[in-house]
C-alpha cells in the first residue's frame, strides 16, 4: 500500500507499484488490467493521479489500450543483442523459444550502385540476394534480408539455411567476421513486410544493418533486419572491434 508519510509522491508510489507487479507477472499478457476507478479505491488515491500513472505505463509499452473495451498488459517484449555477432535466431534458441524460418527468395542478382559502394564491388558484380521471415513461438516477427558477394555465395542453399547460420556458411567459404559496422533506424514497412508480418502500412518498424568485414577491412556481408518494434528491445553491447553508428 502507499504510505502517506513517504517522501515520495503518491504517483510515484504507484507507479513503482504497479511496475513491480508486471514485472512479476501479477496480469498476464492481453489480461484486462484493473480500472482508474478500481485502482483508485484500492489505494485511496484520486482518479487522476491513478490516469497519469496508467498513462506512463503506456507510454512505456507495458500497458496498451483498446478504445471502448479498456486497458491490457502488453505481452513481453523480446529482448535482443546487437545482431551483429549472434543471430536473431540463435538468440531466440538460447532465450528457449520455438523459432522457425521461412525464406522468401533466395537468388543471384546484379548489385545496385548502392550496395557495390558498401561492398565495395565493381560496377555490374553479381550477388546473393537472401530474404527470409523468422517467427519466434510461432509469430512473425521480422523479415532478414542479406546481400553476399557471389564469389562467398556458392555453398547457400535454402534448405540449409532453415538450420544453418548464414555467417557459418560464410565461414566455410573463407570469410569470416572481425568487426561489424551497425546502424539502427525507424521506419514504415514496404508491402512485401506488410504481408508477411500481417501489419498495416502505419505499422512502425526498427531496421537494424548490418555490415561485416574480414580482418584486411573488406566487406563480405550487408545484411538488414527489419522488427516489429512492438515485439523487440534491442540492447547494444560495446566491444573493441565493433562500431556502431545510430541513425535516426
Amino acid at each position: 500500500m502507499l504510505e502517506r508519510d513517504n517522501p515520495k509522491p503518491l504517483y510515484g508510489q504507484l507507479e513503482d507499484i504497479l511496475r513491480k507487479e508486471l514485472q512479476n507477472s501479477t496480469w498476464q499478457a492481453n489480461q484486462l488490467f484493473p480500472s482508474e476507478n478500481e485502482l483508485s479505491k484500492t489505494y485511496g488515491i484520486s482518479r487522476m493521479t491513478v490516469r497519469s500513472v496508467i498513462t506512463a505505463l503506456v507510454r512505456d509499452g507495458l500497458l496498451y489500450r483498446v478504445q471502448g473495451k479498456g486497458t491490457f498488459v502488453s505481452p513481453r517484449k523480446l529482448n535482443v543483442q546487437a545482431t551483429g555477432y549472434q543471430s536473431f535466431r540463435e538468440q531466440m534458441v538460447q532465450q528457449g523459444h520455438q523459432v522457425q524460418v521461412e525464406v522468401i527468395q533466395l537468388e543471384e542478382q546484379i548489385a545496385t550502385p548502392h550496395l557495390c559502394n558498401l561492398l565495395m564491388l565493381p560496377k555490374g558484380e553479381s550477388i546473393l540476394y537472401l530474404c527470409r521471415l523468422i517467427y519466434v513461438d510461432a509469430e512473425p516477427i521480422c523479415i532478414h534480408k542479406s546481400f553476399v558477394p557471389s564469389c562467398y555465395a556458392s555453398n547457400i542453399d535454402g534448405k540449409i539455411l532453415k538450420t544453418v547460420p548464414l555467417l557459418q556458411l560464410l565461414k566455410e567459404s573463407g570469410v569470416e567476421t572481425y568487426s561489424v559496422t551497425e546502424s539502427v533506424k525507424s521506419l514504415l514497412p514496404t508491402e512485401v513486410e506488410r504481408k508477411y508480418m500481417c501489419i498495416g502500412a502505419w505499422h512502425p518498424l526498427l531496421l537494424v544493418s548490418d555490415l561485416h568485414k574480414t580482418q584486411d577491412g573488406s566487406p563480405f556481408l550487408l545484411a538488414e533486419t527489419a522488427f516489429r518494434s512492438e515485439k523487440v528491445d534491442i540492447v547494444f553491447e560495446f566491444r573493441n572491434n565493433h562500431t556502431f553508428s545510430i541513425v535516426s
